[in-house]
This record gives C-alpha cells, structure tokens and sequence, in this order.
C-alpha cells in the first residue's frame, strides 16, 4: 500500500467480521474441500470421523436437557479448529474480480487500489457482491455491523475523496479511519501513531503492576517479568510498523524500554536510561528492530517464510570485483511513502552488511554476526 501511495492511488480495504464462524462450517462443504485437496482413504475418513457424530446437551442445576446432534460447526480448542476453517474459505479469493484478499482464520481482509475514488468505490462494491454470494453458498453470515471499510491514501489524496459508501446484503459498511486488524492498529494514513499509542498504554499498564509489587521481586525475576510481558508488545510486528525514519515516534517506544530498565533496577525516575538499558546489558529498540529486519531477509532469500518480493541482486557491466556486486537492487519510488516500506529499509541494511555474514549457511549464525 506504501508504494500504491508514492504512486498517487488511492488503498480501499474492507475488514469483514464473520458471525459464529466456526460454528456455522458446513460438514459436507468441507469434507468435499478436503476430497478435493487431494485427500482420501483412512485421512478422509478421520476427519470425517472427528467432524460428525458428536452430540451436546445442557446442565441447569440438577437438570439435563436431551442430547442433540451437532450438525455444523467443528471442534474448538484444538490446532485443527483454525487449520480446519482455513481450508473451509481458503477458496474464497477465486470468487474476486478486482481485489486481494488476506486469510487469517476468521480475520479476512479485501483490499485493492485505483487513481479515482469513484472506480475504488466501483471495484469493492462489485467484489463485495461476489463476496455475498460466495458466504451464502458456503453457509456463513457476515456480520455488517462490525465489519469497517476505511480509505488509506496520502492527507492530499484523502481531502479529495467525496462521498464513499459500500454495500453488502442490502446493508451499508461503516467507514473507519482506524482499525486493530490481527493486533496492529492501521489507520488512514499508515503513520502508526495509533499503534504506537495503544502499545504505550498496554505497556504503561503492565509496568504499573510491577511498580508496586517490585519490593517483593528480586532483580531477575522483575527482569522475567518484563521480558515475557512487556517485550513481545514491543517486539510484535516491529518490522511493520517500526519506520526508522520516523524518529519522534520511535523515540515514543524506546521512553517505554527506558522506564522498564529503570524499574527493574529500582532507579531515580530522571536517572538515565541508557545506563539502565547498558547495565542490563539489553539491545536498545533500534537495535532489535534492525536485527528482525535483517532476519526477515534472511528468511526470504533462503525460502524459509513465503513472501511475494524479489529480491534482485545487481549485476553489473564492468569486470571489475566490487564490493557491491552482490548487493540487492533497491526498490525506487518517486516519494517518501515507498522509503518507509519494510523491503526498502531492510534491503539498504542488508546491503550494508559483509557478503561473509550475507552468506552464513544457517540463520543462527547469521543472527550472531549482525
């Protein structure tokens, strides 16, 4: 979408909220999935096996209702629940004319770009129809009220956008200018203050328990404390969402950092907190986000996440035997908007590193020499 920007278009994204979805999977739809998916035999007859005969019934007290068949729905609390319900919609892309889709379990997203507001408006409302018929072919109800529509563009782009509405049921989708999708705030304008705000909050919330039980803990344990409760919030999809460029808003995150470094060593509230960080011997924010950058490459080049990006190396004329030879071809944009992508900030970093670390034969190693 950063690179939809820098090219002037406008980002139209629906966020659809399914009711009860994995309460409504048809049996005999995903059985067929599975059929076709190349399953069969003792696997086919497994899963038909954990999918049906299986009865409920309801406890009041000292009474008992009557045992009733589940017809639909499948199994909860198991790994297979999500796995299950991904193959029941993964088919649901093939129904889409103009848009992407992203499948997460029941978290979808439909998403497209267009110069004008009117052909976007066009496109989704023709791949919401689509998407209609699809969720009543397949059983599921799509729950209009809490599923959002929001625009993504440059401030320029978004003054120009007039009357938008979508529609879907014979109901119209509510337009937002911000949404938590799979624990990432987005908003209008990929700025990710929103994000930044509500992980301060999250994290301010976690260090006030441990301000006033810190007394009670030793120094390692606060430590523990920190590390499994207030690091992942910091940590997770930093590579997003973590725009170096942006050095206000990162400064924001690294106050957090700060202030639990100094509760864990129970310093002065204005003692430094880089001293802090240093005496425990912890990578700043910064850091941490350049290594999971470059991890990140280093998993695509060596095929061990799916990304769709092409990592083109240079290739140069001359015979000469240069020390950027083996360099990777950054992306180019007209603005600053494809500069903030995760690739463009990845890529200059992996560039600036030595070939030998470039070509470590394992991910650990690699992580070592960064």
């Amino acid at each position: 979408m950063l690179t939809n920007i820098d090219n002037g278009l406008l980002n139209g994204v629906i966020f659809l909220d399914l009711k009860k979805a994995f309460d409504n999977v048809d049996h005999t739809i995903l059985i067929h999935k599975l059929k076709t998916m190349g399953m069969s035999g003792v696997s086919l007859a497994w899963f038909q096996s954990y999918l049906t005969s299986r009865f409920q019934r309801t406890v009041i007290g000292q009474t008992t209702s009557c045992n009733r068949r589940v017809s639909v729905g499948e199994p909860q609390g198991s790994i297979l629940g999500p796995l299950l319900f991904s193959i029941y919609i993964n088919d649901l892309p093939t129904c889409l004319k103009h848009t992407s889709v992203t499948l997460c379990a029941d978290d979808t997203a439909l998403y497209c770009s267009a110069k004008s507001s009117s052909d976007l408006q066009q496109m989704l409302n023709e791949d919401l129809a689509s998407v209609a018929k699809w969720l009543n072919d397949h059983k599921l109800t799509l729950n209009v009220a809490k599923s959002k529509f929001m625009i993504i563009g440059s401030s320029q782009r978004l003054k120009s956008v007039g009357k938008f509405s979508l529609q879907i049921c014979d109901e119209f989708l509510d337009k937002t200018d911000c949404y938590k999708y799979l624990g990432v705030i987005i908003n209008e304008t990929l700025s990710w203050g929103d994000h930044v705000d509500y992980i301060s909050t999250k994290v301010n919330q976690r260090l006030g328990i441990l301000r006033r039980i810190r007394h009670l803990l030793p120094i390692h344990t606060r430590e523990l404390y920190v590390k499994s409760m207030i690091l992942p919030l910091l940590d997770y999809s930093d590579i997003v969402w973590g725009d170096k460029h942006n050095k206000t808003l990162m400064a924001k995150v690294q106050l957090l950092q700060g202030k639990a470094a100094k509760l864990i060593l129970d310093k002065a509230k204005h003692s430094s907190a880089t001293e802090a960080i240093n005496e425990l011997d912890w990578l700043v924010l910064s850091e941490r986000r350049r290594q999971h950058r470059l991890s990140f490459v280093f998993k695509c080049m060596h095929g061990l996440i799916d990304w769709n990006f092409n990592f083109t190396h240079s290739r140069e004329t001359h015979p000469y035997n240069t020390r950027h030879k083996d360099d990777v071809l950054l992306p180019k944009y007209r603005c600053q908007w494809g500069q903030q992508r995760l690739t463009y900030q990845a890529i200059q970093e992996w560039n600036g590193l030595p070939v030998s670390t470039r070509n470590s034969n394992s991910l650990d190693l690699f992580m070592k020499l960064v």
